[in-house]
């Protein structure tokens, strides 16, 4: 967001000025290399974690978890499209079409077993919920 607000500001502000467009694209190296050592960081942690988060079975964490696997296969989905367009399929516009599809409709696929499972397993909560509470 920082680095895209800035972009943004270039573009407004100081489009020919060729001393600020080489610090604003230090900046955004900057923001990056931070952002890679808070993302190692986090990687570290969830590493450690990864058994204390499964003990929990809490299902806002799983919600959660479920929300950033659709994000990040929606990026994937851009990052083809643009990776698509930018070295292409040659001259072939309809394979690049394609392709685009039968990845949109695998995530779509992924993205409804997701939303489908955590549905079904709050009725099987609830009837475990129930059936406890009963005896």
């Amino acid at each position: 967001m920082l680095m895209r607000a800035s972009l943004l500001h270039y573009v407004r502000k100081d489009r020919n000025d060729p001393a600020s467009e080489r610090r604003y694209y230090g900046l955004c190296g900057g923001i990056l290399l931070f952002m890679n050592v808070v993302l190692s960081v986090i990687i570290i942690l969830v590493v450690h974690k990864n058994s204390e988060f499964r003990r929990y079975q809490s299902p806002v964490l799983s919600a959660a978890k479920v929300i950033n696997q659709t994000a990040a296969l929606a990026s994937m989905l851009s990052l083809e499209t643009a990776m698509l367009t930018q070295f292409g399929a040659g001259d072939n516009p309809g394979g690049r079409q394609i392709m685009t599809a039968c990845t949109g409709a695998g995530i779509s696929m992924i993205v409804l077993g997701m939303a489908i499972l955590p549905i079904d397993k709050i009725g099987k909560m609830r009837y475990d919920y129930t059936y406890k509470n009963d005896r």
